[in-house]
């Protein structure tokens, strides 16, 4: 059976700078995305599933996950805490 092709259920909606209040300047940019999948929140919050998307993913992207697994929806909002430089990416989910 062929691995999912994750990167097309992974959509970029917004690039926003990043402004430094101290020197007014937006030197940085963020990305936000949307993610659907069948598979259940927990599997979105585990260790290696970004990593198909190591190689655009930034430190301070934002993904929305709508997991529906099993007929139960379920909303996760992660943050892009690390990107290695071998595309070993590590994200975090908001409390709440």
């Amino acid at each position: 059976m062929a691995l999912p092709d994750r990167k097309r259920a992974l959509v970029r909606y917004c690039e926003a700078p990043v402004l430094d209040p101290t020197s007014g300047a937006t030197t940085k940019k963020v990305c936000f995305y949307k993610y659907a999948t069948t598979e259940p929140a927990a599997a979105v919050e585990a260790a290696n599933y970004w990593n198909f998307a190591g190689t655009f993913l930034k430190v301070g992207d934002r993904i929305e996950a709508l997991c529906v697994a099993d007929g139960v929806a379920d909303g996760v909002n992660l943050t892009v805490r690390a990107v290695t430089g071998a595309g070993v990416v590590t994200v975090a989910a908001d409390a709440g």
